[in-house]
């Protein structure tokens, strides 16, 4: 999945995993990232203060990263076709 996604992080590379969400939300918007995420609260964020960051939320339940790497490879031209979208804050994906 790295050649699909180069540059992903994930919090705990950031020093970030027990931090509140609006302190992830802060730093995705300050350093340019979207967020990926199976928690709802980032959609209200989203709701709240628009983009950026764009909010991603993966709405399959507890699957494994497998799983969830599959997910992300059938659904890349969606997700850079999200990204490129200036209007759009929120994309759910669902299995």
């Amino acid at each position: 999945m790295s050649k699909d996604y180069q540059g992903t992080i994930h919090v705990s590379d950031e020093g970030l995993s027990t931090s509140l969400d609006t302190n992830i939300w802060n730093y995705a918007k300050m350093h340019g990232y979207m967020i990926l995420t199976k928690d709802n609260d980032f959609h209200y964020l989203s709701l709240t203060f628009g983009c950026p960051p764009k909010v991603i939320r993966l709405n399959c339940g507890n699957k494994s990263t497998t799983y969830i790497s599959s997910l992300l490879i059938r659904n890349k031209d969606i997700i850079r076709s999200f990204q490129n979208d200036n209007e759009s804050c929120y994309l759910e994906l669902t299995t």
